[in-house]
């Protein structure tokens, strides 16, 4: 099942917003989703260095859309409130977890993700993201005539997930169900309260909630995190290989499956002839970069600041792993 009316919902809905291409047609899984049971609500937690790196109001939105080889969420809330409407089949936002009417660990076939870019720690969620959020619930409401369920994904997952943060839950749902966040939907009067005091910024840029690295011969990747290092070591040669051939590629082929992967992503990593040349570097930092884990020069020196980038960013996509 793919849902092609979620432009019109939106429309509905009276929100701002955009729709990427080939959104009709992206899944994470093939044939898209078995039913629709909840919206499953969230926010990305994305670090506060790549809000702070980026002017857009969705700094996550290319990675929600392709990074990860699927997409993470079918619609994602930007900071000033537009929603980008990401994928009608199913996203890899759900990960473990049991109850609200949906098989267990599977909610991502019977859920619809919605995402507010945002974090507990220096970018709580806005007002308008919230205004935006709960006009999105009520078009969801009224399409499914009241048949639909509003899940927080810490509810879904409460060992391991606890957001969206910052959000007073049982508020978003009162707002879905009157159908704005603002308590006088003429005036544009925000709720007392609605947004949260941000958190102390974290002293280092790890992400807020991110676990802390563990030493290698404590587990392999994902299941632990990798620690940073100066060179490659097999750690980080088996969560590439890991890595390639969760996306569909060849861990195998390791060095062409990762300039296969830049490509797919539009980076100019050259053919995929298994070199990892000055090329293939340069396109692989600029992807560490778009996604904040690399602030050096695009230089095609694969050194020890673009070794770090690299872990940074498969420690990243250990936690999408362990949570989708």
């Amino acid at each position: 099942m793919f849902l092609t009316g979620l432009d019109r919902l939106l429309r509905d809905a009276d929100v701002p917003f955009t729709t990427q291409g080939g959104w009709q047609t992206r899944t994470a899984h093939d044939g898209g989703l078995t039913e629709v049971c909840a919206v499953m609500w969230h926010t990305t937690e994305t670090g506060d260095k790549t809000f702070r790196a980026s002017s857009s109001d969705a700094p996550t939105l290319a990675y929600v859309t392709r990074g990860a080889g699927y997409p993470l969420y079918n619609i994602l809330i930007g900071r000033d409130g537009t929603a980008h409407l990401v994928a009608a089949g199913t996203a890899g936002h759900a990960g473990r977890g049991s109850g609200f009417g949906m098989p267990r660990d599977d909610a991502n076939r019977h859920a619809v993700g919605v995402s507010f870019d945002a974090n507990g720690a220096g970018h709580p969620v806005t007002d308008a993201q919230l205004e935006t959020g709960a006009r999105i619930g009520a078009a969801f409401n009224e399409e499914w005539r009241g048949e639909i369920r509003h899940v927080m994904h810490g509810e879904w997952a409460p060992d391991r997930r606890t957001d969206p943060t910052g959000v007073d839950w049982e508020k978003l749902r009162a707002a879905i169900d009157r159908g704005h966040w603002a308590t006088d939907a003429a005036a544009g009067a925000p709720e007392p309260d609605s947004e949260p005091e941000p958190e102390p910024e974290p002293e280092s840029d790890s992400e807020a909630g991110e676990r802390t690295p563990v030493a290698p011969d404590q587990g392999r990747w994902p299941e632990a995190y990798l620690t940073v290092v100066d060179e490659h070591n097999e750690w980080t040669d088996r969560a590439w290989r890991d890595l390639m051939d969760r996306i569909g590629l060849d861990g195998d082929e390791l060095t062409a499956s990762i300039q296969t992967w830049l490509r797919g992503l539009g980076y100019d990593a050259g053919p995929s002839d298994g070199w990892f040349g000055e090329r293939t570097t340069r396109a692989l930092q600029e992807c560490l970069r778009e996604r904040g884990h690399y602030g050096g020069l695009i230089d095609g020196d694969r050194g020890p600041m673009t070794i770090t980038a690299e872990v940074e960013y498969l420690n990243r996509q250990a936690e999408i792993i362990l949570n989708r």
